[in-house]
């Protein structure tokens, strides 16, 4: 009797450590850089640069849109294929101007969400360019909608719901610490009620310690949470739909330090102020990989200031160095990876099936083609 119940006891135990065995098994690997590419053709009126491109995905099929400012119409592809699908022509006046542009989300091939520049207001285009639908949101404690770098803080629908992020307006220099810290970070829009909700959450407890860092931030939605990511915080942060709370994950790169965190000071001068941005590093957006159940995210490194050289240049971010932080899904790091200097532009990046895609139009690699979008595919293996 005993030898039978220390027998059930022991298989009990040996099938309760195979268990926690295969909830708490190690992701492992490594980012590399394969030799796969791919590349879209464009026109001649369009540059293989812009602030403004999408990827998304519709009914099985994935879509890689830009909104071309130079011709003022947004221009959608066929990823697989790379073939122009069509364009839609983007009006700044008349009965279906909306002025300048600052963010769009496609919400169809034939619904594109547009947000005009300071205006709070969201506006439907059909295929044609023509307004559907305008919504006025009622102004209840709401800043400027923020769709900052325009593809990191994208508008996230959500049954039915339009969730946006949102920034404090005006010159951050000179905004008292009380703002800043009772800032909400996002808002809710609901189109059926006419209805806004503005959310309790702020910036995490003693973020603005260091001094002025700026109030841009990074968001990313999937599968029922919001994710984070601060400029000058080494954590990563998750929220429910109902921001209720920040929940901290730590996800700090190998390659900066503290003291090398971005934290922008009261400049004297716009030299000052792009040194400032060159030479500290800062936390950029995230993404996640279905595929793999794995997130990326982006880390501009520090660089040396280059004297003597052209400011505007200096101060676009794709000149700087990065690396890519590799996080399983429950946000424990796995690894990190370093990619070469003034070769990638990791402000136009997608995932896969075949794994992440970062583009290589940068302008000082030597394989920059100017006729064609060029990205190259990175595996975790």
């Amino acid at each position: 009797m005993y030898r039978l119940i220390y027998f059930v006891v022991f298989i009990f135990i040996i099938s309760a450590c195979s268990k926690r065995s295969k909830e708490q098994k190690v992701l492992d690997g490594q980012l590399k850089i394969s030799t796969k590419t791919k590349s879209i053709g464009i026109d001649e009126n369009t540059v293989d640069y812009s602030k403004y491109t999408f990827f998304d995905n519709f009914n099985g099929q994935i879509y890689f849109s830009i909104f071309n400012d130079k011709e003022y119409r947004i221009q959608i592809y066929k990823w697989q294929s790379g073939q122009l699908l069509k364009y839609i022509p983007v009006q700044k006046e008349g009965p279906n101007g909306i002025g300048y542009l600052k963010g769009m989300k496609m919400l169809s091939l034939d619904s594109i969400l547009i947000i005009p520049k300071r205006k709070d207001q969201f506006v439907i285009l059909n295929d044609e360019g023509d307004i559907l639908k305008k919504y006025n949101l009622p102004n209840q404690g709401l800043n400027s909608i923020d769709s900052w770098s325009k593809t990191q803080n994208q508008i996230d629908v959500v049954d039915g719901k339009l969730y946006f992020t949102q920034i404090l307006q005006g010159n951050w220099n000179y905004v008292v610490s009380e703002d800043k810290v009772q800032t909400p970070l996002a808002a809710a829009y609901d189109p059926k009620e006419d209805s806004l909700f503005v959310f309790n959450t702020t910036f995490p407890v003693n973020y603005w310690e260091k001094g002025e860092i700026g109030m841009w931030f990074f968001r990313y939605y999937n599968d029922g949470l919001f994710y984070y990511t601060f400029p000058a915080d080494h954590n990563l942060y998750t929220s429910s739909i109902k921001h209720d709370e920040l929940i901290s994950h730590n996800a700090k790169s190998n390659f900066i330090s503290d003291n090398q965190l971005f934290s922008l000071k009261k400049p004297n001068s716009i030299e000052e102020i792009i040194k400032e941005n060159v030479e500290y590093g800062r936390y950029l957006k995230l993404l996640y990989d279905s595929h793999r159940e794995i997130f990326y995210r982006f880390v501009q490194l520090p660089r040396e200031f280059e004297e003597g050289r052209d400011l505007s240049g200096q101060s676009r971010r794709i000149r700087s160095p990065f690396s890519v932080i590799v996080l399983d899904k429950n946000l424990n790091k796995v690894t990190e990876k370093k990619f070469p200097d003034r070769t990638y532009n990791q402000e136009i990046t997608f995932v896969d099936e075949a794994g992440l895609w970062i583009s290589y139009d940068h302008p000082y690699n030597e394989e920059n083609k100017e006729d064609s979008f060029d990205f190259s595919l990175i595996k975790f293996e």
